[in-house]
């Protein structure tokens, strides 16, 4: 319809758009309106005084004097200056949505950053299968796989093709292919399968890739093939998850927590997030996960510094992680 398509609606954004004036802009206008008053007082009441004195007034040279006294050049360039800030501002990629925000970052003495995505690249992915005692690196593998099946965020696919590359793929995929998808939440702090106690037909998406699963797969059979298969056979249903180090913790019932702090924290150590891997109330083993930081954020927040502004790292990893991936990139403070 004519006058309501996108583009339309654009339009008359801009051109209803107002630009709200800063503090300095507000308190710059009450004084340039008192000093107009001032002048035109001033040029108002010389044709009389000068009269008094016995002058000829000259109208043009009063003009002239009003003109070159009224401070209407400063007014008129408050606001190109605010454009031409966040104009400036939009060069180096920093949205400035108003003039009170210029302002205010030049009274801004701590900056504060996000790790994920800011500091770091932000696509966590899998360097290694760290296992527990009595399992192997195979073991970790398989579990992560399955865990991860239908995880479609870029730290689950990561998993997918490490353990393709290690050639740990379970051999129960039929029943893992159909299992029940458990999503991660901020609430939870874990995702995985549940494995369905019926057999599910599968989709033919899910039947090619089991296809060509079990052409990447060596055949042996590993301690958590036997486990898997013990499960499937008693189709009670069960879980496999990953998660973080205390959220699983409080899942799992055997497992040795001594050893499995120690070896999270190892992964801690280098800067990395753990992942617990287990397959119902039994932990297998760690994923490490690593998140590499952009290319010359260190140099880049040693300039801030230069300026005056410390810098603070805020993340939702764990403590240790946190800082040494602070210590890395040269942050101040950390939170």
């Amino acid at each position: 319809e004519s006058g309501r398509s996108f583009l339309d609606q654009m339009v008359g954004l801009i051109e209803s758009a107002t630009r709200p004036k800063t503090q300095n802009e507000i308190a710059l206008t009450i004084l340039l309106a008192g000093l107009s008053i001032i002048f035109l007082i001033v040029i108002g009441t010389l044709p009389f005084m000068m009269d008094y004195l016995q002058y000829r007034p000259d109208i043009a040279l009063l003009i002239a004097l009003l003109v070159a006294l009224m401070p209407t050049t400063i007014g008129g360039l408050l606001p190109a200056i605010g454009v031409a800030g966040i104009t400036r501002l939009g060069r180096d990629n920093i949205i400035a949505k108003s003039g009170k925000g210029i302002e205010a970052a030049g009274d801004c003495d701590v900056l504060i950053l996000d790790k994920t995505g800011t500091i770091t690249e932000g696509s966590r992915s899998a360097v290694a299968f760290i296992p527990l005692q009595n399992y192997t690196e195979r073991d970790v593998g398989q579990a992560a796989f399955a865990a991860s099946i239908h995880d479609t965020t870029h730290e689950g696919k990561s998993i997918i093709d490490l353990a393709e590359q290690k050639k740990s793929i379970p051999v129960a995929m039929e029943r893992i292919l159909a299992a029940r998808p458990i999503e991660f939440t901020a609430e939870t702090r874990y995702s995985g399968i549940e494995l369905i106690p019926s057999r599910k037909d599968l989709t033919k998406e899910q039947a090619d890739t089991l296809t060509s699963l079990r052409a990447i797969g060596d055949g042996a059979v590993s301690k958590v093939d036997t486990m898997l298969d013990a499960l499937v056979r008693s189709n009670t249903g069960a879980w496999i998850l990953k998660g973080s180090v205390d959220t699983m913790l409080s899942l799992v019932n055997n497992v040795n927590e001594a050893e499995l702090r120690w070896k999270a924290q190892e992964v801690s150590k280098t800067g990395g997030t753990p992942l617990v891997v287990a397959v119902d109330n039994e932990a297998i083993g760690i994923v490490a996960l690593k998140d590499e930081l952009k290319e010359n954020i260190r140099a880049k927040l040693d300039d801030i510094r230069a300026t005056g502004i410390s810098t603070v790292m805020i993340t939702g990893d764990n403590q240790l992680t946190a800082q040494v991936i602070a210590r890395e990139a040269g942050l101040d403070q950390l939170i």
